[in-house]
């Protein structure tokens, strides 16, 4: 991933803040959060870590990202970046590989 910043491209930079730590943050958080939900509503209160997290980071789609969190902000700012076609295949490319690295951190678990 540090391949984003050292092409020098603030595009990709900032896609990989916001698909590395904000969009598949999210992701995860709503798996850790499933389960937890229930432990947190049988003790009356809400998590101020985990809920917090997964109600607001990456859940906005970049089309409609607003400036009301620091996850929109990114989407803003890489939303207006956007404006070639070499800027979209970064974005695209950025994303691919966020996932694939993420898939792979979690295959090493599965392996047995």
């Amino acid at each position: 991933m540090a391949e984003a910043a050292t092409e020098g491209s603030d595009v990709g930079v900032l896609a990989m803040l916001r698909f590395w730590g904000e969009v598949v943050v999210a992701v995860e958080y709503g798996q850790f959060w499933k389960p937890l939900e229930r432990h947190f509503a049988a003790l009356g209160r809400r998590s101020r870590f985990y809920h917090e997290h997964y109600s607001h980071d990456g859940c906005e789609p970049l089309a409609t990202a607003s400036s009301q969190t620091h996850s929109g902000k990114l989407g803003v700012c890489l939303r207006d970046m956007l404006i070639t076609p070499s800027a979209m295949t970064t974005v695209a490319n950025i994303g691919s590989r966020v996932v694939e690295s993420r898939l792979r951190f979690y295959d090493q678990f599965a392996r047995g």
